[in-house]
């Protein structure tokens, strides 16, 4: 990269060092993401193999277990609460009446 001189004088020192402490901070920045993406998948390789290992089946099984309750999860809490607000309205409904017979 080469400026010519009357490009120079068209900044200031102070405006050329803050666009490359900038774009420096920015490659920075952009380093330690491609580092994460490359080094996780390595991490998590070598922790399953740790783990089966050390487990055995056990770690299948406990792993399909986790997605299935994970994904069965919210249906069942769903559910729940759709039949808790219904028994909310039914004591509410309930209340009402036992109060109108005492007064």
């Amino acid at each position: 990269l080469a400026l010519r001189q009357d490009s120079f004088q068209s900044f200031s020192s102070g405006k050329m060092n803050n666009m490359i402490t900038t774009d420096v901070d920015k490659t920075r920045v952009v380093l330690v993401y491609i580092d994460a993406a490359f080094v996780i998948p390595v991490k998590l390789v070598i922790v399953i193999m740790a783990l089966h290992h050390f487990f055995g089946a056990a770690l299948w099984a406990g792993g399909a277990f986790m997605l299935i309750w994970g994904n069965l999860n919210q249906p069942v809490f769903y559910c729940s609460a759709k039949r808790t607000r219904v028994a909310q309205k039914l004591t509410d409904e309930r209340v009402r009446v036992v109060g109108e017979i005492l007064q």
